[in-house]
């Protein structure tokens, strides 16, 4: 979703001064409390030795994501996160969600690659 045209219009409109407030939005409500009910998501991420590296939800299957050591692992992985569950470009706030150690949590486990 971060490579859409729509949401760099989106990003481009927050730099504007534009606010989005997906708090009453009906899937990111949804999503939020399906991640509460999970305890939270997991993600094991295997790393290639060319630099590449794949990350894949443990605990729901669908959702995946990947790129090279150039890339924002987390930023990816709550791309992914958004895309799953279907939230619409202007209410995509990584503050939705957060990784190990804040208050909203996505769990992360590192694997090494075999």
């Amino acid at each position: 979703m971060k490579t859409s045209l729509r949401y760099k219009l989106v990003l481009l409109a927050r730099r504007l001064g534009a606010k989005f407030d997906g708090s009453n939005d009906p899937n990111v409500i949804e999503m939020l409390r399906e991640i509460k009910e999970l305890g939270g998501l997991q993600f094991s991420i295997e790393h290639a030795p060319d630099g590449n590296w794949l990350a894949k939800s443990t605990n729901v299957d669908g959702i995946l994501t990947g790129g090279d050591a150039r890339d924002d692992v987390n930023g990816l992985i709550k791309d992914a996160v958004f895309t799953y569950y279907g939230i619409a470009p202007k209410y995509c706030s990584d503050t939705l969600i957060r990784l190990s150690g804040e208050s909203k949590v996505i769990r992360q486990e590192v694997l090494a690659a075999a």
